[in-house]
């Protein structure tokens, strides 16, 4: 068995997670968040109340991106010092990225960044239905269109605002574009996954993955996780799996993949390095 057992004994009402390079964030229907830490697994807690969105983290603060609340706060990863708002009154429609010094969060009219220290938000794009996909320090990357479309659209976003230059890529699954080692990836239809230079609109093939039955995907720049849970090698294409009892949610980064277990009543979160 690959995984391990991260943190045991979760309440019930877990039900989302993110992650950034040295936590894990679960979020629970009451609105608590939790942080808990990679390696140790300690945990402590950020939030007693935030709905919806996600959580990004830098070496030291947690923006949590509160949909219900209509709001991003900022706490400390310790959960000393409770939360301080950044940016409020925004009707925040998903998750957010983090750099050094912006948070950036989609909302019904577009995308904004958010200084992380108390600037003014700002619109630097209006598009409707975004995914945030990956920052470059130029660029925001990010698709648009309905998720019931059968095309999804790929877009560079200079981060000095300005007319978004579209990339289109053709087909693909919907909701199985995401940006990886400078690249859209994209899945087609028949199973291929295929990088695509942003700038060039240049495409190459990665791997032919099974589509049916695992149509989602996610992955970072060493593999492809599929299903619960299938773990492809891009550079070898070897297969691993792991068996899960109920995946809740999972998030995959740069270390691996975890996620919320269900097993019975327990609630346990997994991770797979």
């Amino acid at each position: 068995m690959p995984s391990r057992l991260l943190r045991g004994q979760l309440a019930a009402d877990a039900s989302q997670i993110s992650s950034d390079a040295d936590s894990v964030y679960v979020m629970f229907d009451s609105g608590a968040v939790l942080r808990v830490d990679k390696t140790s697994g300690a945990a402590n807690v950020l939030a007693a109340q935030c709905e919806g969105g996600n959580v990004v983290g830098d070496d030291v603060h947690a923006y949590l991106i509160d949909v219900a609340a209509r709001r991003v706060v900022r706490a400390e990863k310790t959960g000393a010092g409770g939360v301080v708002v950044v940016a409020s009154k925004l009707e925040l429609s998903g998750v957010g990225l983090i750099d050094e010094t912006h948070v950036y969060v989609t909302t019904t009219d577009g995308v904004w960044r958010l200084a992380k220290r108390g600037a003014q938000p700002e619109r630097i794009h209006a598009l409707d239905e975004v995914e945030l996909l990956g920052l470059d320090g130029d660029n925001v990357y990010v698709t648009a269109g309905s998720f019931f479309a059968p095309r999804t659209r790929a877009f560079v976003l200079p981060m000095s605002g300005g007319a978004a230059r579209p990339v289109a890529i053709g087909p693909a699954v919907p909701g199985a574009v995401r940006f990886v080692d400078a690249s859209f990836c994209a899945l087609r239809e028949s199973g291929a996954l295929e990088a695509i230079d942003p700038m060039t609109g240049a495409q190459r093939r990665v791997r032919q993955l099974e589509v049916q039955g695992r149509p989602f995907l996610k992955m970072n720049s060493t593999h492809v996780y599929q299903g619960d849970i299938r773990r492809i090698d891009l550079r070898t294409g070897y297969v691993e799996t792991t068996e899960v009892d109920e995946c809740i949610h999972d998030t995959v980064d740069e270390s691996g993949i975890y996620w919320l277990e269900r097993t019975g009543d327990s609630v346990t979160l997994m991770g797979w390095s």
